[in-house]
């Protein structure tokens, strides 16, 4: 019998996969005080950003070991830099409607309906 534990070693000690979780501490926290400053907390919203990053997780936690045993890391890795890129996205354009400076290069690609509080 396979030894799915073996699988799973290597995930807790992945830089992307750590930072991903600290991107997605910072989105909350970012998102929380968007929502506060501009008085518009809603809680659909707050839902519906916790069960993408909830789901997010467990396409991450559940696969790495399936994907490892396919020998399909490649793909594992590929969703993980997604996911980071659209949480670093999110965390942008909630520090933007804050009104932190952000680099225009960064900021320009943004929809402004989502950086105005």
């Amino acid at each position: 019998m396979v030894n799915l534990v073996h699988y799973f070693q290597g995930l807790n000690d992945n830089p992307m996969f750590i930072g991903l979780i600290g991107i997605m501490l910072v989105d909350i926290v970012s998102g929380y005080s968007k929502a506060f400053a501009s008085k518009s907390y809603n809680s659909t919203v707050d839902s519906r950003g916790w069960l993408k990053r909830a789901n997010t997780l467990f396409v991450l936690i559940v696969g790495y070991p399936l994907l490892r045993m396919a020998q399909l890391d490649s793909l594992w890795t590929a969703f993980l830099a997604l996911s980071v890129v659209t949480n670093a996205g999110s965390v942008v354009e909630n520090l933007t409607a804050l009104g932190v400076p952000l680099p225009e290069q960064i900021t320009k690609f943004l929809d402004s309906k989502k950086t105005e509080l």
